[in-house]
């Protein structure tokens, strides 16, 4: 066997056998599983780590991360199908673009989009990674992280401004990008979440002469949507510190 195959082999055999347990596994399981040396199999773990397809817990067991769950989001993952009304419905009252956005590794991805019909609107990449900063869904991914995960995604040179800005995402709930992705572009995103962690967020985005002025009246409205729906509203007063395992503008 190639190395080439040897590889792809050991990278879907960690994926099966941790698919399989329901808790995730260790590294000292993974690495006997697969009859390998535990150093080997830390390397791929790492690197599925950071490509946001795996997550270690505190206790040391690796379980799927929102990677992996990017590709059955698509088509299949429940939270998806309960989002979609939501998404129908801020769309429907605002007429600006809404999209659901999910944390995956050090980027974030689009899943699921609804389009304003008005003649100049904003229209997101789908399925692609992006940057979380300056995205307004970024900054609530953010906001849910410790201050050494911030540390390792954003500049130096921007550091103190983030935080400042952080600070006031979990103050107010919500995070704004005023032209700092698209010129002239506004986005407002609230986070989805579920024992203090974000599992997703919700923006609307369009000309920043639209957005504005309805600030307020989108972010209760989209709060309400989101519990209408039987879902939680992310809110850093809901837990003691940021979580750090969070999953556009």
């Amino acid at each position: 066997m190639s190395d080439q195959h040897r590889t792809v082999s050991r990278l879907v055999g960690i994926l099966e056998y941790v698919a399989g347990r329901s808790d995730g596994a260790t590294l000292t399981e993974i690495a006997g599983q697969l009859d390998a040396a535990r150093s080997t199999i830390y390397g791929f773990l790492r690197g599925l780590v950071y490509e946001g397809y795996m997550d270690e817990s505190d206790e040391g067991r690796y379980v799927f991360g929102r990677g992996a769950n990017l590709m059955l989001l698509q088509k299949s993952e429940p939270l998806l199908h309960i989002v979609e009304p939501v998404l129908e419905d801020i769309n429907e009252r605002f007429n600006e673009t809404v999209t659901l956005a999910v944390h995956v590794g050090k980027s974030l991805s689009y899943i699921a989009s609804r389009q304003s019909t008005q003649r100049i609107v904003y229209l997101p990449t789908m399925y692609s990674r992006r940057p979380l900063w300056p995205t307004s869904a970024g900054k609530i991914f953010l906001a849910a992280m410790s201050q050494g995960e911030i540390e390792q995604i954003i500049d130096d040179t921007e550091s103190n401004a983030v935080h400042r800005e952080l600070a006031e995402v979990r103050r107010t709930g919500f995070a704004l990008n005023r032209g700092e992705t698209v010129a002239d572009v506004s986005a407002i995103a609230i986070g989805i979440g579920h024992e203090g962690d974000v599992t997703a967020s919700i923006t609307v985005g369009g000309p920043q002469a639209r957005i504005e002025p309805v600030i307020n009246d989108l972010v209760d409205y989209m709060r309400a949507a989101v519990t209408n729906a039987g879902l939680q509203v992310w809110s850093f007063e809901e837990q003691d510190e940021p979580s750090g395992r969070a999953p556009a503008d």
